[in-house]
């Protein structure tokens, strides 16, 4: 984005969010520290809640000037990395563990499989959707692939990773035999429906 859509990305998330943007020079002073990349961009924004745009800038800009020395990254990708990193550190626990494990899908989840794999509270999945970390399409919840790599990184790291993976492939194990009869019946249709929209989680 150019520095005026960047601004006005930052203002209209904080605006949705029901948060005052603030100070126009510093938003747009954190703005072009961030590159102007929208997730970015969108990240620092959903933390208006707590943290006005010249504490963000303040809070955020060591972990930039940290990463942006290195030599093998791309400049873009480190701040992007760097963004990231700090909205989920000042995740509380119950929201960095479930972060975490919504890496496990692979092509987004319902409600009900979140519940199920990840042991879900809704109001913590609510909180992440609020910050920007998770989306919401419909009936499915989900991740760009940007922030669900760095999850996957948590998850990895967490001694709770293999439970997680056991239960999301019980999920879809169970998934898949109670459809069974649905594919092969007058229901086939919406069966198979169902099957595409799990394809990668299958």
């Amino acid at each position: 984005l150019v520095a005026t859509e960047a601004t006005e990305l930052f203002s209209t998330r904080t605006a949705a969010l029901g948060y005052d943007a603030g100070d126009a020079d510093s938003v747009a002073e954190l703005c072009a520290r961030l590159d102007n990349l929208p997730l970015a961009v969108e990240l620092a924004a959903a933390r208006t809640g707590l943290l006005a745009p010249a504490e963000i800038l303040s809070r955020l800009g060591g972990r930039l000037d940290k990463l942006k020395g290195g030599r093998d990254a791309d400049p873009r990708q480190q701040t992007l990395r760097a963004t990231i990193a700090w909205s989920h550190d000042l995740l509380d626990r119950p929201e960095q563990v479930l972060f975490a494990g919504l890496a496990v899908f692979t092509g987004g989840a319902t409600i009900e499989a979140v519940e199920a794999v990840c042991e879900a509270d809704l109001d913590v999945l609510t909180s992440l959707l609020d910050k920007s970390l998770v989306r919401r399409s419909g009936e499915r919840v989900w991740m760009l692939e940007t922030i669900r790599e760095f999850a996957s990184e948590q998850l990895s790291a967490s001694p709770a990773a293999d439970d997680v993976r056991d239960r999301h492939a019980s999920y879809y194990l169970a998934f898949a035999e109670s459809s069974d009869s649905e594919l092969r019946g007058p229901g086939q249709a919406d069966a198979l429906r169902r099957f595409a929209s799990e394809r990668e989680d299958l």
